[in-house]
């Protein structure tokens, strides 16, 4: 996923975007691909042995970001940069949506500081039995009841879960959304 990360971030960059502000950033591929190339990074991971993990590769590789320890449903958002910001979603849609409609609650508080804010969801043209939306890649019912706007789409390959088997290889998606209209929180 590492090249994946780098094109994601390349992606973004392409689309204006200078911050990124990356929501379960696990071991921090988004955040230090966008330092790299030069756009404001922070990354907010609940887990600390990932947060520890993502910090030791900044120490490491002299490459800065800021990681912060924390469930993304309980961060003051006051404190980030909000204009020209991707905000990723990283997780997939069955447990993604829980993240991202939280961060959308607390963005309702912000919305004079939402200026070219775009989010990046995460999906799968492979559904599982369990899966519960299948509309666009898993998103559908959060992209519909946010009002946001696909900006581009684009597909990587990558393997998120052990129980993918090879010959079923899972496509990720970059799922961009515009954020313009912050009028419809």
């Amino acid at each position: 996923m590492g090249l994946s990360a780098l094109v994601m971030i390349l992606v973004a960059k392409d689309l204006g975007f200078e911050n990124i502000l990356d929501i379960g950033s696990g071991d921090g591929r988004l955040i230090f691909c966008g330092s790299i190339l030069g756009l404001n990074s922070v990354g907010i991971e609940i887990d600390k042995d990932l947060c520890d993990l993502q910090n030791k590769i900044s120490n490491s590789s002299n490459v800065e970001y800021k990681v912060i320890n924390g469930d993304s449903n309980s961060i003051d958002y006051s404190q980030f940069q909000l204009e020209n910001t991707i905000i990723f979603i990283s997780a997939l849609p069955d447990s993604g949506e829980i993240l991202s409609y939280g961060m959308l609650n607390h963005l309702k508080k912000y919305k004079a500081k939402l200026h070219n804010v775009g989010i990046t969801l995460m999906g799968s043209q492979a559904h599982r039995g369990y899966s519960g939306e299948q509309s666009k890649w898993g998103w559908g019912k959060f992209i519909d009841d946010s009002g946001l706007k696909i900006l581009k789409c684009i597909c990587l390959p990558s393997s998120w879960t052990l129980d993918e088997k090879k010959k079923h290889h899972i496509c990720l998606r970059f799922l961009s959304a515009e954020y313009y209209n912050i009028t419809t929180l």
